[in-house]
């Protein structure tokens, strides 16, 4: 059979007064495989010479899983700049998964420096929040949205108020015992998924659970449309599989690489995390770094998107009882000594620039 849907432009194309509307279908797509009919039936690049949509551009996307027994959490890599006439790529590797213990996991989307000299990258900001020390998901979103807010009520005016929409998702367990839980931390993402196009000054904390259901899906930053309702589809099939859980990381991770493949924000380097429900006992702190998925073991999977280079391992953001990681990551190949100089005197260079009192 084969499946016809009008492509239209995206929601994010807006008119002069700031409300989302459609134009003319671009053209006709036709889908013939069950998955392929996703209906990523829209055009994700905007028309020209529209600063007003271009500023409401979303970058990033990240996509988390709830089951019984496992949380999941998939992001992709790539920072992107939003300019009047077209979208840059800033970096194709940035960090965007922290994970706390072996308890929870959090990804954001939004703005990614909070300082207009690039001294306060968002993940590195997130790694020093006293939040990440609380027990529970709940305590840690709370504490996170009042340390968000304050930091955003500081921000430069150089930074333009549509550019200020952050939304931060925590996934965990609270105990080895109770059922997963996760939160949305945001002063401009509702509960349907929709962006408003100006920020709010607090930030809202939208707490989330299984409430019987066999899973949760909860996606925050670039708009899936019709491939969350695939990707929802694929996930309860794969429920009564041999193997689940494979079946379930693998559908999530096509879900974000499908939406990558039309949405210029969303790059194809994927940053994968699994905890299991044995990972909220607090003896169980820790996480492998694997090329599988494991059943058991809170763990990180890394897939490099075609053109890595040189690259071929990076690791998340890491907060532990007794210590605090930051952007490692593993290449194919030795550097040269100048190599290695550079990145030493970036990584001081930042560094002392965010130093009490640096510049």
């Amino acid at each position: 059979m084969r499946w016809k849907a009008e492509v239209w432009w995206s929601e994010r194309h807006v008119a002069a007064d700031g409300r989302p509307r459609r134009s003319e279908p671009s053209r006709y797509c036709f889908y013939e495989s069950a998955w392929a009919r996703r209906a990523i039936a829209k055009a994700t690049r905007h028309p020209q010479g529209g600063s007003t949509a271009r500023s409401l551009v979303v970058v990033t996307l990240v996509l988390t899983c709830l089951l019984p027994d496992h949380i999941i959490q998939v992001a992709d890599s790539r920072l992107t700049r939003a300019l009047p006439t077209r979208i840059d790529v800033v970096d194709e590797h940035s960090w965007k998964a922290t994970v706390v213990g072996s308890r929870i996991v959090i990804g954001y989307s939004g703005l990614a420096n909070f300082a207009v000299d690039g001294s306060e990258p968002a993940d590195l900001w997130l790694l020093e929040q006293d939040a990440l020390r609380l027990p529970t998901v709940s305590e840690c979103a709370s504490a996170l949205a009042g340390a968000i807010a304050s930091r955003f009520a500081a921000l430069s005016p150089r930074i333009p108020e549509a550019a200020r929409r952050q939304a931060f998702i925590l996934a965990g367990w609270d105990d080895v015992s109770g059922p997963p839980r996760a939160a949305v931390v945001s002063n401009a993402l509702g509960r349907d998924d929709r962006w408003a196009p100006i920020p709010r000054p607090d930030f809202e904390v939208q707490h989330y659970g299984l409430e019987r259901r066999d899973f949760l899906l909860r996606a925050v930053g670039a708009r899936m449309d019709g491939v969350y309702r695939v990707v929802e589809d694929h996930v309860q099939a794969a429920l009564s599989s041999a193997n689940p859980l494979q079946r379930i990381v693998m559908t999530l991770c096509r879900g974000v690489r499908d939406v990558a493949a039309t949405t210029e924000t969303v790059g194809e380097e994927l940053l994968v995390t699994v905890l299991p429900r044995a990972s909220a006992d607090a003896t169980g702190t820790g996480l492998v770094i694997t090329d599988r998925i494991q059943q058991a073991l809170p763990s990180f999977l890394f897939l490099p998107a075609s053109s890595s280079g040189s690259l071929v391992g990076r690791y998340p953001n890491y907060v532990g009882a007794h210590a605090m990681i930051a952007r490692a990551q593993a290449h194919n190949r030795a550097f040269t000594p100048e190599e290695v100089r550079q990145r030493y005197l970036s990584q001081k260079h930042q560094f002392e620039r965010r130093k009490p009192g640096g510049r």
